[in-house]
């Protein structure tokens, strides 16, 4: 047996290894372009609809506190610290709520992402499995 019969196999061999190693790459590419598309398809509306949220409770905060509590200090009769307190307690509890909805919503939204990272782990486990074989 010669010297050139010997490294041929082994060149077949690193060069059948190298074609799946770059097929892999790029099935695994292919798959994280689409959870990510799918990610961005669930988290849009979510995170308009958050942003949106905090805008509008910021930007109106000041003046339901100033009309609602001025209501509520007339018709309930109460004094208008207490009244303003009420108000605000709303308001936050309703935008806390709105901030939680949307984040629930996001963090549904990156489950799709969950896919590409375990076929990424799984990729990994047989190209340590295939390189270390005699180990």
């Amino acid at each position: 047996m010669n010297e050139q019969e010997t490294r041929r196999p082994l060149g077949s061999n690193l060069s059948a290894l190298v074609k799946d190693l770059v097929r892999m790459a790029d099935l695994q590419m292919q798959l994280l372009n689409l959870d990510v598309a799918q990610f961005w398809t669930g988290a849009r509306p979510a995170l308009i609809v958050g942003g949106l949220s905090v805008t509008a409770l910021l930007g109106a905060m000041p003046v339901l506190l100033l009309g609602i509590s001025g209501a509520l200090e007339k018709s309930a009769g109460i004094s208008p610290e207490s009244a303003q307190m009420i108000v605000a307690g709303i308001i936050v509890a309703a935008g806390i709520a709105a901030v939680r909805i949307a984040c629930m919503k996001i963090g549904t939204a990156a489950g799709a992402l969950k896919r590409s990272q375990e076929e990424f782990l799984s990729n990994l486990e047989w190209m340590r499995n295939t390189l270390h074989r005699d180990e």
